[in-house]
């Protein structure tokens, strides 16, 4: 929750690079589905509390692809 309020401050509004979005705690279902139905590749979910490792070893991120079988 603070690196993401960082970010916010940090990235600016007009980014032609950068988009920042703002949490969905609710209806993951709805938005993968709408992810889907605009030709985009999914949805990555993360713990709002969960700890950020640039190793990438953090068990607090999901990634639901469109593309999976």
């Amino acid at each position: 929750m603070k690196r993401k309020a960082l970010l916010r401050e940090l990235v600016p509004t007009a980014s032609a690079v950068v988009l920042h979005v703002d949490f969905i705690l609710e209806k993951g279902k709805e938005l993968f589905e709408l992810a889907c139905g605009r030709d985009l590749e999914g949805v990555v979910g993360k713990w709002a509390e969960g700890t950020y490792q640039s190793d990438g070893g953090s068990t607090s991120w999901v990634k639901v692809s469109a593309f999976e079988t």
